[in-house]
């Protein structure tokens, strides 16, 4: 989705000027940052080195157009984009619930992805450690 058809999606629901716009759009892209950012492979496009951006800010609707300035959030988090950009313009708490599942659920596609049958061990204890979790058992 491109920031354009981002901005006509919110303002089919909500009254909102541009600068709004901009505004709570890289507020939004602020947001995922500080939840999803670690790994940077799950939240962001690699460019053409491979390298992955640490912040982005997004001033025109010709940002998408070219490589330097692109959206370079992966694509299922524009969904929860939209979302977060309707709370924010006073579209009602809905939106935010629909933006924090919607992107939940965008991450958990992405590490799904990125962890190619890799599987999580899990430790239980015996008691050897000197604790007395293992002793009733």
């Amino acid at each position: 989705m491109t920031v354009k058809q981002m901005y006509e999606r919110v303002t089919l629901t909500v009254a909102v000027s541009e600068r709004d716009f901009f505004d709570r759009l890289n507020d939004t892209i602020a947001e995922l940052c500080a939840t999803y950012g670690e790994p940077p492979k799950l939240l962001w496009k690699a460019d053409e080195s491979g390298e992955y951006p640490s912040e982005q800010h997004i001033r025109t609707f010709e940002a998408d157009k070219n490589s330097e300035g692109s959206l370079k959030i992966l694509p299922l988090y524009h969904g929860c984009m939209v979302d977060n950009i309707l709370y924010l313009s006073g579209g009602g708490d809905a939106y935010k619930s629909e933006f924090l599942r919607k992107a939940k659920s965008a991450w958990l596609v992405y590490w799904n992805a990125n962890a190619k049958g890799r599987r999580v061990k899990f430790f239980r204890c015996n008691g050897a450690c000197g604790c007395d979790k293992g002793a009733g058992d």
